[in-house]
């Protein structure tokens, strides 16, 4: 089974409602649609632009946290981060449950 193709043919989904019934493979579309928006964005070159800059971003404020001196400072340094952080966080979720249910879908 090839899993590396990016898109979800015809025959997918046939095959799919075939072992699985049209009501599992309408829930798996359904996920997958939702996800496709942000696994899009972010595999496109913009996507990859801010990706980058948010990683380098976090990068830099840990650098700055532990170095910092300063209380208040670190402490809104350590909220950017976490805030960086989660966002990542919920966007690595987001993008593995797109990949999971794409790749259930193609190997049916």
């Amino acid at each position: 089974m090839n899993f590396e193709r990016d898109e979800i043919t015809l025959s997918d989904i046939e095959n799919h409602i075939a072992k699985h019934g049209r009501k599992a493979t309408t829930q798996l579309l359904t996920i997958l649609g939702q996800k496709r928006v942000l696994y899009d964005a972010v595999m496109s070159s913009e996507g990859q632009v801010l990706l980058r800059y948010i990683t380098n971003r976090m990068d830099e404020l840990l650098e700055t946290i532990i170095n910092s001196g300063d209380d208040l400072t670190e402490y809104q340094l350590r909220v950017e981060y976490r805030v960086l952080s989660n966002l990542i966080r919920k966007w690595a979720e987001e993008l593995a449950t797109y990949k999971r249910n794409s790749d259930k879908l193609k190997g049916a």
